[in-house]
């Protein structure tokens, strides 16, 4: 995200504090003890006392300009550029704090899996697992503001490598804007056939067999049977839509409709279908991170060991947003 953008977003900051309370209620970013205490760095363990120096042969992580943006209540995403060696893990401190986070990658992880959804957010066919990022959950109660954390990687013989910076701001009713909304599905690619489909209506064809009258997937034995070509499954899309809030929540919708070939009452001349509804609605949080494209949702439960989240590779691109995921299918959304 752009410097610009962040000192405009603070500047919407203070001008919404202005009259208020000098002792308001929340987690002042000011206080780095406050906030270490109370934002949750994911999968790590809380250690006393300073990064450690650097050590030689550890992992190297490239220095970016990575400034972030989150709303309270939602997600921090920060993604390391490794350059060289081998990463177990990342020690993430809070500028200032009289702490650090120390997450292991090789520990196992307690998070439970969420079941499969259906819609945007299909959990089989996501991008990397969050073990490529540092997320960290900002409190709902959140003060309006900026902190910075520094962080650096060490391998599996515990060989710490450079320091890393990156400034969150976090704002409560503004910022993130671009994906703030309600959002309908419009396409759909198929990396395989490398081609767009807008209209999501599926109803392939498929060879099956006739005689006297009736439908067979097989010729029966001694039958002279010719050949028909009827839909034996048509996919009807009727809902499929996404609406992420100011406040760091999001919904996502989804009503597919399935038509199956009844081979009971079918005729050659007549297809008849029995229809199934499946639907999946979804609720959680959400952070997102413009600069490295990387969306990440989670569920509501505030309980590390339980908690689910996931990532996405998504860009916005004026009305519309596309997802990609890791098998190169992508998803596009539109505005309402």
């Amino acid at each position: 995200m752009k410097k610009y953008l962040l000192l405009s977003m603070l500047a919407i900051a203070a001008f919404m504090s202005c009259g208020k309370d000098d002792k308001e209620s929340g987690t002042n970013p000011a206080n780095p003890d406050a906030v270490a205490a109370n934002v949750k760095v994911y999968y790590g363990e809380t250690v006393k006392g300073s990064l450690p120096d650097v050590t030689t042969g550890a992992p190297t992580l490239i220095a970016s300009d990575d400034d972030v943006a989150a709303i309270g209540g939602g997600y921090a995403i920060i993604v390391p550029q490794v350059e060289a060696g081998d990463v177990a893990g990342y020690l993430v401190q809070i500028k200032g704090a009289g702490s650090y986070f120390k997450i292991d990658y090789t520990k196992p992880r307690g998070a439970r899996k969420a079941p499969k959804q259906l819609g945007v957010f299909k959990e089989a066919e996501t991008l990397n697992p969050a073990d490529s990022v540092i997320i960290l959950k900002i409190p709902a109660d959140f003060q309006d503001g900026e902190f910075c954390v520094e962080y650096a990687a060490y391998n599996a013989e515990g060989k710490i490598g450079n320091k890393v910076t990156a400034c969150i701001t976090v704002i409560k009713s503004a910022g993130l804007g671009s994906l703030v909304g309600t959002w309908k599905k419009s396409g759909e690619y198929d990396a395989e056939k490398k081609k767009w489909t807008y209209v999501f209506i599926d109803s392939a064809l498929t060879n099956l067999m006739c005689n006297d009258g009736k439908i067979y997937d097989m010729c029966p034995a001694g039958a002279n049977c010719t050949e028909v070509k009827l839909a034996t499954t048509i996919r009807d899309q009727s809902k499929d839509e996404i609406t992420f809030t100011a406040a760091g929540k999001f919904t996502s919708v989804y009503l597919g409709i399935y038509k199956y070939l009844n081979f009971e009452t079918s005729t050659c001349s007549k297809a008849e279908y029995f229809e199934e509804k499946q639907e999946d609605n979804t609720t959680g949080s959400w952070g997102y991170n413009s600069k490295t494209k990387v969306l990440s949702i989670g569920d509501n439960i505030s309980d590390d060991e339980l908690w689910d989240f996931e990532t996405f590779n998504l860009e916005v691109k004026g009305n519309k947003f596309t997802i990609t995921y890791d098998d190169g299918e992508k998803v596009e959304y539109t505005k309402k």
